[in-house]
């Protein structure tokens, strides 16, 4: 099971084109700044067939149960609103496709997460380290 090496706890360490990005998806300047002074931490805990996936910040804890191939709805945390989100594995690439456009990939690299947000051309590259 290729979703094997992203399992475990993932602190963050840096990002890349944030603000852009936070542009791109109309978010304003006070929450483009909170978001980008937060330091999440990603956990990913096998679940039978699915993945459960925890975001943590001082801001807020969101959790997904993921099942690969499955749409889901979300609550967009800019907005609260709702969202369609289907995950794939593409061999060691863990994709998610958003109904707002947003596609995100999740590769380890040098044995760290790096996470890749587009939207609209615009991406955001955000790195993590493995704590457990």
């Amino acid at each position: 099971m290729a979703v094997k090496q992203f399992l475990g706890e993932w602190k963050h360490e840096k990002s890349e084109g944030m603000d852009d990005f936070l542009k791109a998806m109309n978010v304003g300047f006070v929450k483009r700044n909170l978001a980008k002074s937060t330091s999440p931490t990603f956990i990913f805990e096998a679940d039978g067939e699915k993945v459960k996936f925890t975001r943590q910040s001082v801001v807020m804890t969101q959790i997904s149960m993921v099942e690969f191939g499955v749409e889901r709805i979300e609550k967009n945390p800019i907005d609260g609103k709702d969202v369609r989100v289907t995950d794939t594995l593409d061999g060691d690439v863990w994709k998610t496709v958003t109904s707002t456009g947003v596609e995100i990939t999740k590769s380890i690299v040098d044995g760290k997460l790096v996470v890749k947000q587009t939207v609209k051309g615009v991406t955001c590259t955000r790195t993590f380290v493995k704590t457990k």
